[in-house]
């Protein structure tokens, strides 16, 4: 499997000391205590009911010089099992080290490649922590070897990855996920026997009265967005174990085969009749829910941002080539930042933006096809550095509109208040995110830093 390939190639690389040239360790982290407030019941089985919610929360990063080198580490975890929204993330756990020309980095590493400022696209390496699919979607550690080639005209990234790409999808009490709960232990791959590739090239231009960053970058593998199949995850009536795994397997091989859509009550019916009669496929709503297929693609990235004053202009996008069809996703925007507003020494950073994304039902999902996004980020630049961020993605095809807003403000040397909440507005056509309409929240947040 991919773990086992690329621990071959790190043991190849042989380029790790040992731990007996160790340094002091540079250590610093947070403690995140807070609750969640629902203002509604869950709309689907297993999810809470309003109220407030109490969780837990961790960061820890870490540094330590290792021979000529350093290890660096960084891991975050929360704790909340009543909404299904725990985990334990190793986002870096790395040994790197600069050479004359280039540096070298070996370990779980996230590396993210996106530009925009609603949300970025362009990253394939590293898989989300999506049990919070309304708000952030944090990013999961991926083993991998890397390599930067630091030239006269430009940087060269090549990228070698392996080991488990899976998602974090909650689970049944996890409110916003739609109306069925996604396990992630059932996941399946197109391919999960070879390593993941992907190359990338940067540079920085003076550009008429302003400069240019931009990035070009190339990725073959599996994909991180996985493809939601109906799947058989438990066993009722005449569906056996076995005859469950066979379920998964017509299901999937009929995706395959081009037959299936996803999406389609009719179609996944279809497919269990023929393969096991009426008798079996009956069961169909008692034993399926929708189970992670990861695809391999290609891919070709761009990332751009031009800078003039207090202006930036932004652009990423990418072309993506699956064994179904090829399309295509991309961001166009920017922001400008106005200095001492309404005669204060606040700064307010205006940011628009469009995303559009043109994949059929036969690919993940997504929300966000053809929206507009305003955001608005304003630090009062005082003692307590308190800030306010808003966010609203408007689909320009149904009118649903995401909310978010974040209030902050520092509490003395070590500590930081947070207020956020996210609002689903459902339009009047039908939209994926009618799904989520009624999973509102205010969620408070204390954190202390050491």
């Amino acid at each position: 499997m991919k773990t086992h390939a690329l621990a071959g190639l790190l043991s190849i690389a042989g380029v790790i000391p040992s731990f007996a040239d160790g340094q002091e360790l540079d250590l610093s982290g947070q403690i995140n205590l807070g609750f969640r407030y629902y203002t509604e019941d869950g709309q689907y089985s297993g999810q809470g009911p309003a109220g407030y919610y109490p969780f837990i929360g961790m960061q820890l990063n870490g540094a330590m010089g290792v021979g000529p080198g350093e290890l660096v580490f960084q891991f975050d975890g929360l704790s909340d099992d009543a909404n299904d929204r725990s985990v334990f993330n190793i986002q870096k756990a790395y040994y790197t080290q600069s050479f004359d020309s280039w540096d070298l980095v070996i370990g779980y590493n996230v590396e993210d490649w996106g530009v925009s400022s609603g949300r970025t696209i362009v990253n394939v390496l590293n898989a989300r922590d999506v049990s919070d699919q309304v708000g952030s979607s944090g990013l999961i550690g991926t083993p991998m070897i890397n390599a930067n080639f630091f030239t006269g005209i430009g940087t060269f990234s090549a990228y070698v990855l392996g080991g488990d790409v899976s998602n974090n999808y909650g689970g049944q009490a996890t409110r916003e996920r739609g109306p069925f709960p996604t396990y992630g232990d059932f996941a399946t791959y197109q391919n999960d026997d070879e390593l993941d590739f992907a190359l990338r090239y940067s540079n920085y231009f003076s550009v008429g009265n302003g400069s240019l960053d931009f990035g070009l970058s190339y990725y073959q593998g599996t994909n991180r967005e996985a493809v939601r199949l109906p799947g058989c995850v438990t066993t009722s009536g005449p569906v056996t174990p076995a005859i469950c795994e066979q379920m998964s397997t017509a299901l999937r091989n009929a995706y395959e085969a081009g037959t299936l859509n996803p999406t389609s009550v009719g179609e996944i019916a279809t497919v269990l009749i023929n393969e096991f009669g009426i008798a079996v496929a009956s069961e169909g709503p008692n034993v399926l829910a929708q189970v992670p297929y990861y695809q391999d693609i290609q891919q070709f990235g761009l990332t751009a941002v031009y800078a003039q004053g207090d202006t930036q202009f932004r652009f990423e996008g990418f072309v993506r080539e699956t064994d179904f069809e090829r399309f295509t996703a991309g961001i166009i925007g920017g922001d400008h930042t106005f200095y001492n507003i309404a005669g204060t020494d606040g700064t307010l950073i205006l940011a628009l933006e469009y995303h559009f994304d043109d994949r059929s039902l036969l690919q993940p999902t997504t929300i966000f096809d053809d929206d507009a996004f305003l955001g608005l980020n304003y630090g009062l630049n005082d003692t307590n550095d308190s800030r306010v961020e808003f966010g609203l993605f408007h689909d320009l095809d149904t009118s649903a509109q995401l909310y978010s807003l974040t209030l902050s403000r520092r509490i003395g040397d070590r500590m930081r208040a947070q207020i956020s909440a996210s609002h689903v507005e459902v339009g009047s056509q039908p939209d994926p995110l009618t799904a989520l309409d009624g999973d509102t929240f205010f969620e408070f947040t204390l954190s202390t830093f050491f």
